[in-house]
């Protein structure tokens, strides 16, 4: 009994390993960046935001990786018939958004996900939108910026329920938005991008730490097992 009990222990833990990993996608994107927006304050001559490549019709190349399996932290009911559920997600660490264009890098640092709540809008068809936004953030000395994921249907059709959805079908508008305030001037630079290709990452599993400690407890069990078994016989 102690031996079977030693190897379910296993079989539990490399289960939950499995599914720490299957929820997490990542994908391979490019933009186009069809609006700016910028303010500089006139007394400022030394903004950091002047020398930021964003400008109209500039390509930007990036990735994003999302775990499907985000906790919802709040849900919103319909307020009306043939209306609209909206589902708030927490946002874990393993969620982030990178980019570059024209030399400039960006990168998201997940430790400031739990600022924001990601969300998915599911709007009765013909009715109400759909909508999926995934939000990333990055602090560096003066400047605080942003980048989202921004997906929607006006009508209705692209969503069947509020779970994180796996794929998204580009004939819908699908949307990189960022954004920059520079806390010592007081200027901000934003800028959005259409979602032009994207590209599903085929990665090697590799568990998260919570996972792969299970998994090793597991392991352990079983060797104990297997040492007992022999010493009996």
């Amino acid at each position: 009994m102690a031996n079977f009990k030693n190897i379910a222990a296993f079989a539990f833990a490399s289960m939950l390993a499995a599914s720490a990993n299957a929820a997490v996608i990542t994908y391979d994107f490019t933009a186009t960046i069809f609006e700016t927006t910028l303010y500089e304050p006139d007394t400022v001559l030394d903004s950091r935001l002047a020398g930021l490549p964003f400008q109209q019709g500039a390509v930007i190349t990036g990735t994003f990786r999302y775990d499907t399996a985000m906790k919802p932290a709040r849900v919103q009911p319909p307020t009306m018939p043939r209306y609209t559920q909206l589902v708030r997600y927490e946002n874990p660490e393993i969620n982030a958004i990178s980019y570059s264009v024209n030399g400039f890098e960006w990168a998201s640092m997940p430790s400031l996900n739990s600022r924001k709540t990601n969300l998915v809008r599911d709007g009765d068809a013909g009715y109400a939108r759909d909508e999926v936004q995934l939000h990333t953030l990055r602090e560096e000395g003066q400047m605080t910026s942003y980048a989202s994921l921004n997906f929607f249907d006006w009508e209705g059709y692209a969503l069947d329920d509020t779970r994180f959805p796996e794929t998204f079908d580009l004939a819908y508008y699908f949307t990189l938005d960022g954004w920059f305030d520079d806390l010592r001037s007081g200027g901000y630079l934003g800028f959005n991008a259409e979602i032009t290709s994207l590209t599903r990452v085929e990665t090697n599993d590799v568990p998260e730490p919570g996972a792969a400690l299970l998994l090793v407890a597991g392991a352990a069990a079983l060797a104990g097992a297997r040492r007992k078994r022999r010493a009996a016989n």
